[in-house]
């Protein structure tokens, strides 16, 4: 009876760590053929069976979380762990540095390894050399691993090839021939902008029609935004021609890529309208800080309010009543002086330089007819893609300086008014 309790209650003491870098196929093979050896191993030096840690398709070099190597690393502290047993020790790491972390654990908990090929005793100065060795030999391995792929990737770059990855929307596993699908929605998409759609559209008609996003639920601006400008839709690769089936026209392409990366775009269309735009601009009249959005319940009622971001944070021992305003009478009462300063019937308020505010409102025009121009000119038979792109960034400067002169000759030319 005794020794069935002691049977019951013993723990074991050994652990079985097993890891492979990449499993493709999700089968977890490589692991299995690993624990098949290792426990050959664990017979014949008659251990106990053993608490298994595996990491399966995870680099030991590489810089995502092994989870059972740290849950495995904190049972050795705890010294629930005297022998660990790996296939081979480039398994456990490939890092130098936790070469020396296994040596100081075997220091402070009498922890050793094991592997189908060897045993390594890390009391005795061979076997720590003999850790050391073999991990700069496995650190070595990893950085020549990684200077022949980076050298295999240059090549076909080169010759018009994409490198390895996660499979794009609109194309296959192979990442060069065209999702039939996936593609034609593309193909929608590019159609729907140059006709004068925003992104959140587009985002819209993903959502409804598909395909969905690989990282989140729904499409939002910013995800459509980056599937517009990735140039493998047009078939290019590193900004020329490849191998890669296009999507869409280059031309159609460098079109869309402009009117996205036009400031004015992007501001008119690239943006969700903010509901209380006033939060962060207007400030508390009793002690200078910002004003912040908040919503109060009366009546059954959501009101959306500002208020002093002082009193929403609750900081300090301020007793001071601090302002708070409903929201729909401090934004019309914002939007009736602006119209007020800005309209026809304030043109008397204006005094200072009306000339030159015609001037330069005459400018912005023409800088908008250019912008047409050059756009429409990137559809062109032959044309020079790049000078086009960099007279339309040209064009976008100008018009921000003169956009920020025009505000200074407004604010310059009106007389002090104060908000009723």
């Amino acid at each position: 009876m005794r020794d069935r309790i002691s049977k019951v209650v013993h723990m074991s003491n050994v652990a079985l760590y097993l890891r492979i870098s990449k499993d493709s196929e999700g089968l977890s093979l490589g692991v299995a053929r690993q624990r098949a050896e290792c426990e050959l191993v664990i017979a014949a030096k008659r251990l106990d069976a053993p608490v298994e840690y595996v990491d399966n398709s995870v680099s030991a070099y590489g810089p995502k979380a092994r989870p059972d190597y740290v849950r495995l690393l904190a049972d050795v502290r705890a010294g629930k762990v005297k022998t660990v047993v790996v296939w081979d020790l480039d398994r456990l790491t490939r890092r130098p540095i936790e070469v020396e972390e296994w040596i100081d654990l075997h220091e402070q908990t009498g922890v050793n390894l094991l592997t189908v090929s060897e045993s390594v005793d890390l009391s005795t100065d061979n076997g720590r050399m003999f850790l050391r060795i073999k991990g700069a030999v496995a650190r070595g391995e990893v950085e020549r691993k990684s200077a022949r792929q980076k050298a295999a990737n240059r090549q076909k770059v080169a010759a018009g090839i994409p490198t390895a990855g996660v499979r794009p929307m609109g194309w296959e596993k192979d990442r060069m021939t065209l999702n039939k699908g996936e593609a034609d929605q593309l193909r929608k998409a590019y159609t729907m902008i140059l006709a004068g759609d925003s992104i959140h559209a587009v985002a819209r008609m993903f959502n409804a029609e598909g395909p969905a996003p690989r990282r989140s639920a729904d499409w939002g601006a910013a995800q459509v935004r980056k599937l517009f400008l990735r140039e493998r839709n047009a078939g290019l690769l590193d900004g020329k021609p490849s191998q890669i089936e296009p999507v869409v026209r280059v031309e159609d392409y460098l079109k869309v890529r402009a009117l996205l990366e036009s400031r004015m775009y992007k501001a008119a269309q690239g943006r969700a309208p903010v509901e209380s735009y006033l939060s962060g601009v207007m400030v508390c009249g009793v002690c200078g800080k910002v004003m912040r959005s908040n919503y109060s319940t009366a009546n059954g009622k959501r009101i959306r309010n500002y208020l002093c971001s002082t009193k929403l944070d609750q900081r300090g021992t301020d007793t001071r009543k601090h302002v708070a305003v409903v929201a729909h009478i401090a934004e019309f009462k914002v939007k009736a002086t602006l119209y007020g300063l800005f309209s026809s019937e304030a043109q008397n308020m204006v005094s200072a330089n009306p000339e030159g505010l015609a001037e330069v409102t005459d400018e912005l025009l023409t800088i908008a007819t250019e912008r047409t121009t050059w756009t429409e000119a990137l559809g062109s038979r032959g044309a020079d893609s790049s000078l086009i792109l960099r007279k339309l960034s040209e064009l976008a400067d100008r018009e921000d300086a003169l956009t920020a002169h025009r505000a200074n000759l407004l604010v310059a030319g009106v007389k002090a008014t104060e908000l009723a």
